[in-house]
């Protein structure tokens, strides 16, 4: 009577599917069978799915997340909190200041409560509860890959930030410009606007469709992060970005440039208090 085992391949290009995956697994079965003295079949061992992820996010639910907007279109869930007893979500006004928002899979995350276009934010009554965090991973994350954020700060230039955006994923070292900008973006005024541009030229910072993401600040070097403002607009340059590998979806433009409203202002006008 024989056994089996599972083995998880080599990261790369050689899987159980490849040529190079399945002389893997042969040697797993080998090895085993040496060791069993009865032969071995080894099977490849399935990659855990997360119950939760930027496409499929669930309650308690999370930032960095995509939205289904009400008017049709992709954009990115905010951070979470608490307005009074009511659960809510933020994400940029722009999205859709009314109706009713869904996860990527077509879950109802909840309706717009209030909304103000001079920050470009929305608040959603959330179906559910907060969880305090926001995703980190990639796009594509398939782990559910998230951290928490404690507290909120100011922004000042010279500041590091990373932003993370349902379209295309987390973006680091992203230093702040300028502070406290009044302008008309797509026709509409726009009021304390601060700018963060990327330090390292081989990536991308923001993508059309993570407006409404969070963008934070690590604490002391460490993975909990403070929350530092909602993704409004892109700007700068616009730089390469390839559908599969940079962005969740194609015909995008990606830019080196992030326009976001600071949190603080958005705290005072809701009432917010953040999870």
């Amino acid at each position: 009577m024989g056994l089996s085992v599972t083995c998880t391949p080599t990261r790369g290009p050689a899987t159980a599917r490849t040529p190079g995956g399945e002389a893997e697994r042969e040697r797993v079965a080998a090895r085993a069978a040496g060791l069993a003295g009865v032969p071995v079949d080894a099977v490849p061992a399935v990659a855990p799915q997360a119950a939760a992820t930027r496409h499929s996010d669930a309650g308690p639910w999370s930032g960095g997340a995509e939205l289904a907007v009400p008017g049709g279109g992709f954009c990115t869930s905010g951070f979470g909190g608490w307005r009074g007893r009511t659960a809510i979500l933020i994400t940029a006004h722009h999205c859709g200041a009314s109706g009713t928002y869904k996860n990527g899979t077509g879950a109802v995350v909840g309706s717009v409560s209030d909304s103000n276009s001079d920050l470009d934010t929305a608040v959603i009554n959330l179906n559910g509860s907060p969880s305090g965090k926001f995703y980190y991973g990639a796009w594509d994350n398939a782990e559910g890959l998230r951290r928490q954020t404690i507290g909120a700060g100011r922004n000042n230039a010279g500041d590091l930030v990373c932003d993370s955006g349902a379209m295309s994923g987390a973006h680091c070292a992203l230093k702040i410009t300028r502070t406290d900008v009044s302008t008309s973006v797509n026709n509409v005024w726009r009021s304390d606007l601060d700018y963060a541009v990327r330090t390292d030229d081989s990536t991308i910072t923001v993508a059309q469709g993570d407006s409404g993401g969070p963008v934070v600040a690590s604490i002391n070097g460490g993975d909990e992060m403070q929350a530092r403002g909602i993704i409004s607009a892109s700007g700068g340059n616009t730089v390469a970005c390839k559908w599969g590998m940079n962005t969740a979806t194609g015909n995008v433009t990606c830019r080196d440039t992030v326009a976001f409203v600071p949190i603080a202002p958005i705290i005072d006008k809701f009432g917010i208090s953040l999870a």
